[in-house]
């Protein structure tokens, strides 16, 4: 790369930093201001606030479970306010996430992302911090299982969730045969 050119990505790269700076700063003000986050003992932590998160929350309120959810995402984190979610906006493998959210007073975290690698970060944050909270997440496959417990990820509440959905689809055709089930829409 010639001089010039270096220089000029020099300061691309620098202008780049500063706008996200710039932009991290906004979105860290606007969420101090607008995080409902109450301390709260003895709850459910929910990672993630996409569809498979938005469930869990609402199977925790069927039951009463005082919650709260960390979202990564601003849109999320903007809908999780409109509904008047207990909600922190940050990355949920931050210690210092964790801790806001109660992880010490918690009781249990459910991962509700995706992505294995992202689970394992999580699961290894919380482990970090406590080992008295127990982790639930849901991974695609055994494979996936087996590696994380090699990474010493305690993974006897984690879902598989093939394993899970034939179980299911299983039990609703004995009971459909059996007749003694009404209607699986």
């Amino acid at each position: 790369m010639e001089k010039n050119q270096k220089k000029y990505f020099s300061n691309f790269a620098r202008r780049r930093v500063d706008v996200k700076n710039f932009i991290f700063k906004k979105v860290q003000k606007e969420v101090v201001e607008n995080t409902h986050a109450k301390k709260l003992k003895n709850h459910a932590i929910v990672c993630g606030y996409g569809g498979f998160g938005k469930l869990i929350v609402e199977n925790l309120k069927l039951h009463e479970i005082p919650h709260t959810i960390i979202i990564d995402n601003y849109d999320l984190f903007e809908q999780a306010i409109k509904n008047k979610e207990n909600v922190i906006f940050g990355n949920p493998a931050l210690r210092s996430i964790l801790l806001e959210a109660g992880i010490k007073e918690a009781k249990v975290v459910l991962i509700g992302v995706h992505a294995p690698d992202q689970i394992e970060l999580i699961s290894h944050a919380i482990s970090s911090i406590t080992k008295d909270v127990k982790i639930i997440a849901k991974v695609n496959n055994k494979r996936t299982l087996e590696m994380m417990a090699a990474e010493g990820i305690d993974i006897t509440q984690f879902v598989d969730m093939y394993e899970f959905a034939s179980l299911q689809m299983s039990l609703q055709a004995i009971q459909y045969i059996k007749g003694t089930s009404k209607n699986y829409t």
